[in-house]
């Protein structure tokens, strides 16, 4: 599980670069890029879904996770290039009531 960190202005975007981001080691990986990004002062995220076709229940656990200890800095997090399915999924578990999900990039 590979996640490429790059920076558009003010916000820190995450690019998951896999089709398939699943299990305890991805969730693992997705919570440990959160912390460092928070801990060297990022409190604006994007998590960039493009190449995803299928993340887990357990990953999106952190998104959700990763939103509440943001918000409490006065952060935010957004979510963007998510497939139809995806975005299905991802208000399915509700995260669409958390976080902005926009089509790409250029909206967050």
């Amino acid at each position: 599980m590979n996640i490429t960190e790059y920076d558009v202005d003010n916000v820190r975007i995450m690019r998951l670069d896999t089709t398939r981001f699943a299990g305890p080691e991805a969730a693992q990986i997705l919570r440990n890029r959160f912390s460092e990004a928070v801990h060297s002062g990022h409190l604006v995220l994007a998590v960039d879904l493009t190449n995803v076709q299928f993340i887990d229940r357990e990953s999106v656990r952190v998104l959700i996770e990763e939103f509440k200890r943001i918000n409490r800095y006065h952060g935010s997090i957004g979510i963007f290039g998510a497939i139809d399915d995806m975005r299905d999924f991802l208000h399915q578990n509700l995260l669409d009531e958390l976080v902005d999900i926009a089509d790409d990039e250029s909206a967050m």
